[in-house]
């Protein structure tokens, strides 16, 4: 009995030994593509910010100008006494067109990169627009290749763990029969079950964090989540609109207090 037990130990040994080598290459076969993953998402994130700013500097410089040179109009329409009232309100309107800042630059370009166009900021000067023709002619390709990827990514991901777990229940000739359906386990199936919970899962905190953030209803949320996804983008909801709300109800309620 004394003579089996260093067996013993030495075998749980290797069969520790053998779990934390299983684990290593599962968390490195995991680790993979999400680092791949995460590369990509910096790199866009970078272009985002640089074609953002961009934009935004050079729609602030043309505002600034055509602001400047709408007042200038305005001034000699007041002081000529023009009956031009039509006129005099289109270039009102234009002179109080708002200035852009980076966040708003890198939201205008990710509408264009991921081809949603919500409509809430729209270049108005020529540069601006030049520069949004040429991003969307050689970068919205690539945009869509990156989603590609990242949805290849996702299936990875999705397969090694369904491998992992058909390696430790062995003994589930159904979990077999569901992930390789046709015995070659070379080729991984994902269950649509699965998929459909992920994806409920994304839409789930997704609509959460909106109606923390936006102070959206659920169903408000569920219907800006599923024109972003689909790429429509309708327009008539925005994200960043509560806090402009809130100021606009704090000076109404200023305002009527004085």
């Amino acid at each position: 009995m004394l003579a089996t037990l260093p067996r013993a130990l030495n075998s749980r040994r290797n069969c520790l030994r053998l779990r934390c080598r299983c684990m290593r290459t599962l968390i490195s076969s995991l680790l993979s593509p999400l680092a791949h993953a995460m590369s990509m998402l910096v790199i866009t994130m970078t272009l985002l910010l640089t074609v953002g700013d961009l934009i935004a500097r050079l729609e602030n410089f043309g505002i600034r100008a055509r602001n400047d040179s709408m007042q200038f109009a305005i001034h000699l329409v007041t002081r000529s006494n023009l009956s031009q009232k039509r006129l005099v309100e289109q270039l009102g309107k234009w002179s109080q067109q708002t200035r852009w800042n980076t966040e708003e630059g890198v939201y205008f370009t990710f509408s264009l990169l991921s081809t949603i166009g919500y409509g809430k900021y729209c270049p108005i000067t020529k540069a601006g627009r030049w520069v949004s023709g040429i991003f969307i002619a050689l970068f919205v390709p690539i945009g869509v290749l990156y989603v590609q990827n990242l949805s290849s990514v996702y299936q990875s991901m999705l397969s090694r763990l369904l491998i992992e777990l058909r390696q430790r229940l062995s003994s589930s000739q159904r979990l077999s029969r569901l992930i390789f359906p046709n015995g070659d386990e070379t080729i991984v199936v994902i269950p649509i079950t699965m998929l459909t919970l992920v994806m409920q899962a994304h839409l789930i905190v997704a609509i959460v964090f909106l109606c923390i953030i936006e102070d959206w209803t659920p169903m408000q949320s569920l219907y800006f989540l599923i024109s972003t996804v689909t790429s429509i983008g309708f327009g008539d909801f925005h994200t960043g609109t509560h806090n402009l709300s809130v100021s606009s109800k704090l000076n109404a309620s200023t305002n009527s207090g004085h």
